[in-house]
């Protein structure tokens, strides 16, 4: 509970539901390294702010999309792109 994981995303869960959530949380924590900064002040805030005021996606390809954005800009962009593909392929 007191994990930034959770502080940050926890308002997604009654929006998205258990299993869209739960898909949400594995993708963005695999990918929850070799950031430009500390994950609590740079990845958890960013990915919540993007997420805020969308609407929950309806596909895997939609949650891909709206994280997108972040990832580009990132280190090891296209690694973390395909380590949410690969995720995405096995749910």
């Amino acid at each position: 509970m007191d994990e930034p994981e959770w502080q940050y995303m926890r308002g997604f869960l009654e929006k998205y539901g258990f299993g869209r959530f739960s898909v949400l949380m594995v993708s963005a924590g695999l990918n929850d390294y070799q950031l430009k900064g500390r994950a609590e002040k740079v990845y958890w805030p960013r990915i919540k702010e993007l997420l805020e005021g969308k609407k929950a996606p309806n596909s895997l390809e939609e949650m891909e999309s709206m994280h997108a954005e972040f990832y580009r800009n990132e280190r090891l962009a296209e690694q973390m792109q395909a380590v949410m593909k690969i995720f995405q392929a096995h749910t």
